[in-house]
């Protein structure tokens, strides 16, 4: 039981982090990644000393926690090649709170009908 909540809590922490765009956030994701491996593997050398009732469905909880592991590290290698690129995804512009002024320089100002 506790084994899979701490899968879960594991999961929803990835779900949360796996929106990074600067290469900070990645550095990130990328030691959130390492570290959940980690927990992965050092579960994983627990099994075979569990009964054979709770080894099985640690088992399948393991292997669904690696595939979306890996799905995730493609995920992570394909933003960072894309920012790295320079077709990554750009921070949204500042909004301006005050509008244009008129010009007042007569060079800048919009010609007018001249006949």
């Amino acid at each position: 039981m506790a084994m899979s909540i701490l899968l879960g809590l594991m999961f929803l922490a990835l779900l949360h982090m796996g929106c990074a765009s600067t290469p900070a956030g990645f550095s990130r994701e990328q030691g959130i990644y390492r570290a959940s491996t980690n927990i992965v593997s050092g579960v994983q050398s627990l099994v075979p000393f569990m009964p054979a009732p709770v080894a099985t469905p640690v088992e399948v909880l393991l292997g669904i926690a690696s595939a979306a592991l890996g799905a995730w590290n493609l995920h992570q290698q394909k933003s960072i090649k894309a920012l790295k690129n320079g077709s990554g995804k750009s921070p949204p512009a500042p909004l301006s709170t005050h509008s244009p002024q008129p010009s007042t320089n007569p060079a800048q100002a919009p010609a007018a009908n001249q006949t």
